[in-house]
C-alpha cells in the first residue's frame, strides 16, 4: 500500500470553530479534487498544528509547531498566517527548516527561498487600494490611527507614499496598543482633528471599539480599514460591530471562478461559504498541491522547485481576471491588482458559512490627480 503525501498546516490564530470549518472544508476539497484529476497519485494527508501566536501568544510556540510538521515528514507547510509570526520565524525556515511554506501573511519581509505567499492582503499594496477609494470619495484629510506592531508600521509606511499619489493629507497620526480596550480619548482627538476621513491600520478589534465611540458621541465619519476587516465573521458581535466601515477583502461574487468553485463545494459540503476565507484557502492548497504534482522526486527541495513552475492558474480570490504564479525569484503568487477590493459592513452576524454581509464598494480605478 503507497504512503500517503503528507501536507502540513500551521495555523497561529483561535478563529472560532465555524472558520476552522470552513479552513479545514477548503483545504481537504482542493485535495480531493487534486486526487480526482490526478495531480497527485497517491492520497493527500493533512497533518495540523494549532497554537496561539502573536499578538496574543508566543511567535516562539508557532516556530515549535512549523518544526513538529517539519519532522513529520511533510512536503510542504500551509501557514503560520499573522505578519509578526512570519517574520519571527523566516530567518529558521530559510536557513535551516528548508520546506517549502506557503503563507497567507500580508508582510513583504516573508518572501525567500523557501517561503511563498498567496497573501491574505498585503501591506505594502493595500494602502494605495484605500488611497485610490478615497480620492474617488472625494477626501482630502485623513485621520489614521495606527496599531504600535510589526504590521501597523508597514502599513503606514504605505499609505504616506499612496496619500501623495492621491493627493490625500494625513492630519493626524495616533499610534495604539494591539489590545487598546478604551477608544474614547483617540476618537474624541481623532473627531478634533476634522478629517474627511478616519483611517485605522493594524490587527482589527480596535476598529470595533471606535465604532461604538462614533456612536456615542454622534460622529458618523467615512472609515476604512486594512484587511482585518474580512476577520469581521468572527468577531463575537460579527460583522454588525464592524458596520459602517469601508475594508480590503478578497471576495468578489462577480469572479466567475470563485462561483463555479462554490458551486461545487455547495455539493460536497452542503453550505456555500461565499467569502474570502474558503477562496483564498482553496486558491492556496491548489498552488502547493500543484507544485507536489511537479516535484521529481518528492522531496521538500523537489516541491520548491515545482512551485517555481506554476503559471497562470486562474484564481477564486479577487476579482475576474486574476491570475497565479510562482517562479525563481516569484513568490507573491497574485497577478492583477484586483485580488484585493474594498467592501462595506453592513451589519449582521454571519459565521463565514455563508455569504459575508458586505457589499462590493470599489476596485482600483485610475485617477488624474492635480498637483500642487
Amino acid at each position: 500500500m503507497s504512503s500517503t503525501i503528507k501536507i502540513g498546516v500551521c495555523v497561529d490564530a483561535d478563529w472560532g470553530p465555524a472558520a476552522d470549518e470552513i479552513f479545514r472544508d477548503s483545504l481537504a476539497f482542493a485535495a480531493r479534487e487534486a486526487e480526482e484529476n490526478g495531480i497527485v497519485d497517491r492520497p493527500i494527508e493533512i497533518v495540523t498544528r494549532y497554537v496561539e501566536g502573536l499578538p496574543r501568544g508566543s511567535a516562539h510556540d508557532v516556530l515549535t509547531a512549523w518544526k513538529e510538521l517539519a519532522a513529520e515528514g511533510v512536503l510542504g507547510i500551509v501557514g503560520p498566517f499573522i505578519s509578526d509570526n512570519c517574520i519571527a520565524i523566516r530567518s529558521y525556515i530559510e536557513q535551516e527548516g528548508h520546506v517549502p511554506t506557503v503563507s497567507g501573511c500580508g508582510t513583504d519581509h516573508w518572501y525567500g527561498e523557501w517561503c511563498f505567499g498567496v497573501t491574505n492582503g498585503s501591506l505594502s499594496e493595500e494602502p494605495y487600494l484605500i488611497a485610490n477609494f478615497l480620492g474617488h470619495q472625494g477626501a482630502t484629510r485623513v485621520a489614521a490611527v495606527v496599531d504600535k506592531s510589526a504590521i501597523g508600521r508597514e502599513y503606514f509606511e504605505g499609505f504616506e507614499a499612496a496619500a501623495e499619489r492621491e493627493g490625500l493629507q494625513v492630519v493626524y497620526r495616533e499610534d495604539i496598543s494591539q489590545v487598546e480596550v478604551d477608544m474614547g480619548p483617540t476618537v474624541e482627538r481623532v473627531h478634533s482633528a476634522e478629517p474627511d476621513a478616519v483611517l485605522y491600520l493594524g490587527f482589527g478589534v480596535p476598529a470595533v471599539r471606535m465604532n461604538k465611540e462614533f456612536e456615542r458621541i454622534g460622529w458618523d465619519p467615512l472609515r476604512v480599514m486594512n484587511g482585518a476587516f474580512m476577520a469581521g465573521p468572527i468577531l463575537p458581535e460579527g460583522m454588525e460591530s464592524l458596520k459602517g466601515w469601508v475594508g480590503v477583502d478578497q471576495y468578489d461574487e462577480e469572479n466567475t471562478v470563485a462561483t463555479a468553485f462554490l458551486d461545487r463545494f455547495e455539493k460536497v459540503n452542503g453550505y456555500r461559504p461565499g467569502n474570502y476565507l474558503s477562496c483564498v484557502t482553496y486558491d492556496t492548497a491548489t498552488m502547493l498541491i500543484l507544485g507536489i504534482g511537479e516535484a521529481r522526486p518528492q522531496s521538500p527541495e523537489a516541491v520548491k522547485d515545482g512551485l517555481e513552475r506554476i503559471k497562470m492558474i486562474p484564481a477564486a480570490s479577487g476579482s475576474d481576471g486574476t491570475y497565479m504564479s510562482f517562479g525563481p525569484y516569484v513568490r507573491r503568487a497574485w497577478l492583477g491588482a484586483n485580488y484585493l477590493v474594498m467592501r462595506e459592513a453592513t451589519g449582521g452576524t454571519s459565521n463565514m458559512r455563508g455569504e459575508s454581509p458586505s457589499i462590493l464598494r470599489h476596485r482600483l480605478m485610475p485617477r488624474k490627480v492635480a498637483k500642487a
